[in-house]
């Protein structure tokens, strides 16, 4: 029996939950109906509005101008799944959907090195954990350089039933960026492997070394659920966040080089991501950081990211983006190196401590540390030019500056060694001192 092509529904509501995949099956057409009907409807609500002098400016700024920079997705759908077919190759494609046994494989080929992934699976809850969370507060002087505060969620619970668009400084767009993952959080299958928690690995020998102990660390392990961040400078594997209509973040990268997954559990969120970046748009992302907005017309391809998706951008690539929350959105992921692109890694790593304007987050506690544990480790097979750029980074980490304890007692400056966190295990001098 021949299938019946359904009609378009009214207009969503910013509380809307339905799953697309029960609406839609094929990618194409679900991002050709955001683009064209259901995004200049979001940007109408906008239209008007009369600047402040507020973070909420910028926000709203960048929403206006994606519709100038952003463009529709090339997709790329291997055959044999029920929501294809794609409109592109794989050679020419900007995003691969994939299930999550395609995954893996697909991981191994090189020609998804620069791509974004995205496995459909329509499970997905709609609960969350209670908890305080760091809140983005758009209402905010511009002059300010942080704009998040903390919150119990349980005070904004009644704020995210709300229904209306939230566009003034006093009742702004709530970005809740640091929940825990719920307690069936899960990791896609495809990174899984030894290939992807090598970052696990390395930060375990790193907080060990520091130690001298391993019966005394605690240490985060794959698809263990934290709550929430306990230190802005920690290593955080997994987290949640929850977003209100219209909130948005500008052009940044995530620290030190990590990928991402991101699963969506409801509403809709867009993703306009850059994998990489040509030498003119580096030049001034570099300076710009989050003000940066592409000079090219239709030159960032915007990826949908519905209930069930979870998209992937991969470890040791750019990954520049810029969320825009459509629909009241929560989603919940997580972070992770490649062991096969540990070059690409740390080169990113030296990229963001050179310019950390390029990152909206603060640089991880155990980073230097991380990186000498790279450093001291002899079975990579590209182990000499991995030292090579350790020893580049490490220079740019630099020595202790502590003239007391640390001068006396200190094994990394009696031995001329590039200090790290380690050194502290054996001066008991505090650990602030070897920040950089």
């Amino acid at each position: 029996m021949a299938k019946q092509k359904r009609k378009r529904s009214s207009p969503r509501t910013t509380n809307d939950r339905s799953t697309p995949t029960e609406r839609y099956e094929n990618p194409v057409e679900q991002h050709a109906d955001i683009w064209h009907n259901e995004f200049p409807t979001f940007l109408e609500e906008i239209k008007d509005y009369e600047n402040t002098n507020t973070k909420l400016d910028a926000c709203f700024a960048f929403i206006k101008e994606a519709q100038r920079f952003g463009r529709l997705p090339r997709i790329y759908i291997p055959d044999g799944l029920p929501y294809g077919p794609g409109d592109a190759t794989l050679e020419e494609c900007d995003v691969v959907y994939l299930s999550e046994a395609l995954a893996t494989e697909f991981l191994l080929n090189p020609l998804c090195s620069n791509k974004v992934i995205v496995i459909r699976d329509p499970r997905a809850a709609s609960r969350w954990p209670t908890q305080t969370v760091d809140i983005q507060d758009f209402g905010q002087p511009l002059g300010e350089v942080h704009c998040s505060r903390r919150c119990e969620v349980g005070q904004i619970l009644e704020d995210l039933k709300d229904p209306n668009p939230r566009l003034t400084p006093e009742n702004p767009p709530r970005n809740l960026l640091d929940l825990a993952p719920r307690n069936c959080f899960y990791r896609p299958t495809c990174l899984t492997s030894d290939r992807f928690t090598i970052l696990n690995e390395l930060l375990f020998e790193e907080q060990c070394h520091a130690r001298n102990s391993i019966s005394k660390q605690p240490i985060r392990r794959v698809g263990v659920v934290t709550t929430g961040r306990e230190n802005k400078e920690d290593i955080h594997l997994n987290f949640a966040i929850l977003g209100q209509a219209y909130a948005s973040s500008g052009f940044h990268k995530d620290s030190s080089g990590f990928g991402a997954f991101i699963r969506c559990v409801f509403g809709i969120k867009l993703w306009p991501i850059l994998t990489t970046l040509n030498i003119q748009q580096s030049t001034r992302f570099e300076v710009e950081g989050e003000k940066w907005i592409p000079e090219d017309d239709h030159s960032v391809p915007i990826v949908s990211v519905f209930p069930g998706d979870t998209l992937i951008m991969l470890a040791g690539n750019a990954n520049v983006h810029g969320p825009i929350t459509l629909q009241n959105c929560y989603m919940e992921g997580g972070n992770f190196w490649d062991d096969k692109r540990l070059l690409e890694i740390l080169g990113q790593i030296k990229n963001e401590w050179q310019n950390p304007i390029t990152t909206n987050e603060y640089l991880p506690f155990h980073l230097r540390g991380i990186v000498q544990a790279i450093y001291r480790r002899e079975q990579f097979y590209n182990r000499i030019p991995l030292q090579a750029l350790c020893l580049e980074i490490l220079r740019i980490f630099g020595f202790c500056e502590c003239k007391s304890q640390c001068s006396k007692q200190c094994k990394c400056k009696r031995e001329g060694r590039l200090c790290t966190a380690a050194c502290t295990a054996t001066s008991h001098s505090h650990r602030d001192c070897v920040m950089p």
